[in-house]
């Protein structure tokens, strides 16, 4: 699946999940063969999809294929444009299992932000899911320059 995706969409493809002040670092998976991070915005280019999206998407395996939506905001936000980027980019990670027909086992909608401005942003993305896979997840709220290794052990 790594190698198809790669060699699908080679020009959407990162080593970092980086915005212009807001980071994921990516400490896990090394190996290039186990760990494909897209730029949503540059695959997103390369396929048409112009709707809304998240920053990246994360395939990682290890002993399970996981596959992450990543939303980076490193000012202020609004809770529903994040839950609807996030959600975008589940659904693409969904069309993209769906044509390499492999199978996610463990999903992960990540926000990394660097501050939450209003009570109600917080209440709001703790209130409503992302839907994968006929499941509802919460959002993994992290801070900016978190690692994905730490995302990892805490998510469920």
């Amino acid at each position: 699946m790594h190698s198809e995706i790669k060699s699908e969409w080679p020009s959407a493809v990162r080593t970092k999940c980086r915005g212009l002040r807001c980071e994921l670092r990516v400490d896990v998976g090394e190996n290039s063969k186990t760990l494909t991070i897209l730029d949503v915005d540059k695959y997103s280019q390369l396929i048409g999809h112009r709707a809304s999206k998240c920053d990246y998407l994360i395939f990682l395996t290890h002993d399970k294929i996981v596959a992450a939506a990543v939303e980076l905001k490193s000012g202020n936000f609004h809770s529903n444009q994040v839950l609807n980027q996030l959600q975008s980019g589940a659904q693409q990670i969904n069309g993209l299992s769906n044509k390499f027909k492999f199978n996610v086992e463990k999903f992960l909608p990540i926000l990394l932000h660097s501050s939450i401005r209003h009570a109600s942003e917080l209440k709001t993305l703790r209130q409503k899911k992302v839907s994968f896979g006929g499941k509802q997840y919460s959002v993994i709220r992290e801070k900016c320059g978190s690692k994905l290794s730490n995302v990892l052990n805490k998510s469920p």
